[in-house]
């Protein structure tokens, strides 16, 4: 999220929206939906990305981004069908 945040100013209706979430230990996957519009371009865009989150302590210590859904679930060993 960080990295479209600190691009905003080249986005215009920047929007990242939370699809779906699983829980596993200290990992946390999450898919998120982001849309908005190129800012020179004018270009709408739509990007569906997973992310890999480790949390300790009630803090996040790690992120990783996965442009195919299905390798952030593979790399924190959940199973898509498992709850969310």
């Amino acid at each position: 999220m960080r990295f479209f945040l600190d691009r905003a100013e080249v986005f215009r209706d920047l929007r990242i929206e939370v699809e779906r979430c699983w829980e596993k230990a200290d990992r946390v996957v999450v898919f998120l939906r982001v849309t908005g519009r190129g800012g020179a371009s004018g270009a709408d865009f739509e990007i569906r990305i997973g992310h890999l989150w480790t949390v300790r302590d009630s803090l996040l210590v790690r992120g990783e981004g996965y442009g195919d859904r299905r390798e952030a679930l593979k790399a924190a060993g959940i199973s898509e069908q498992a709850g969310g």
